[in-house]
């Protein structure tokens, strides 16, 4: 049996989600970090049973369950991620129900394979179990920039059974930014002397050309926008090549696929979970870059590369390939 509900690397669309780390984070972007999401999907002799229940019929139904119980109002973010799941336990487990429980809801199915799905989302436990606390998916953790890493990559591809990640290092830099006459001089002094440590990756770091690529605001918005709409293409591309969508679709307007707002915020929620660890309630962090498209014009590379971020105490290095 397994607890992960994943599926085979390289599939994409309303199929890809896990549905165990979706069921991790939803809680959280609902803001509803009270909760806890869990997924088993194994042999239905290995699950628990949980006696009859009410028949569920369409994803429709999931997400609606999931709303009111979350506490109805979602933003488009949670609203997005809710959708999904439901799309996704219809898809893979037609035979759903579900079992009534004082404090929760509990949803049971089948597939035509004979695997078995049980899907709870109940109020977190006082005393944290075996399983991950949920209390790690808070902004800035690291445990939640690997829930939105995994689900990101069940969605985008960058090459042939290639996904993609942001792999994001972080270390204490020692530095006074907030006291330095030039925090630029300082930060590119660290770099000369850290920067090789931190970056292991001969295309992009070159131990010739030490100094960063400062990035005003504005640069840094315009490559955001860059890995967004990278994101974005490649999602609706893998959407296309399952008969998600027509190649007509693939030029239309926004939504083009089921999950495309999953995966915007996804990549917002990215960042945003490194910076709200960096800022730690002082000011936003200085930008650098290396090898990253500024120039606002998407191409297949854009969105990729590597950013470092300079918080109080900490420096992160991004590296998305």
């Amino acid at each position: 049996m397994t607890g992960d509900g994943a599926v085979q690397a390289g599939s994409a669309g309303p199929s890809a989600l896990d549905l165990a780390t979706a069921m991790r984070l939803l809680p959280h972007w609902a803001r509803r970090g009270d909760l806890r999401g869990e997924v088993v999907v194994g042999n239905a002799s290995d699950l628990p049973a949980d006696g009859a229940g009410e028949a569920v019929t369409g994803a429709g139904d999931v997400e609606e369950l999931l709303t009111r119980f979350l506490g109805g109002d979602l933003d488009e973010a949670a609203s997005a991620l809710t959708a999904a799941i439901g799309r996704t336990v219809v898809d893979r487990f037609p035979r759903l129900s579900r079992v009534g429980t004082d404090d929760g809801i509990v949803l049971v199915g089948g597939s035509a394979s004979g695997r078995a799905l049980r899907l709870s989302l109940a109020p977190r436990p006082a005393e944290p179990g075996d399983g991950p606390d949920p209390a790690d998916l808070g902004p800035g953790s690291g445990e939640r920039l690997a829930c939105v890493n995994r689900l990101l990559g069940e969605f985008v591809s960058v090459g042939e059974n290639a996904r993609i990640e942001a792999a994001v290092t972080f270390a204490e830099h020692g530095l006074d930014l907030a006291e330095a006459a030039d925090p630029g001089t300082a930060v590119d002094e660290w770099w000369r002397e850290n920067g090789a440590d931190l970056v292991d990756d001969d295309e992009i770091y070159d131990e010739d050309e030490d100094d960063l690529d400062a990035l005003s605001p504005a640069e840094f918005t315009t490559f955001l926008n860059v890995f967004e709409a990278g994101n974005l293409y490649r999602a609706a591309e893998g959407a296309s090549l399952l008969g998600a969508i027509s190649a007509d679709e693939m030029e239309s307007a926004r939504p083009r696929f089921p999950d495309e707002l999953l995966v915007a915020h996804l990549g917002r929620d990215l960042f945003a979970t490194i910076f709200a660890r960096l800022a730690d309630g002082g000011p936003a962090p200085l930008v650098y870059g290396l090898d990253v498209n500024v120039d606002g014009h998407f191409n297949w590379g854009g969105g990729t590369g590597c950013l470092i971020l300079f918080g109080g105490t900490e420096v992160a290095v991004v590296l998305i390939e």
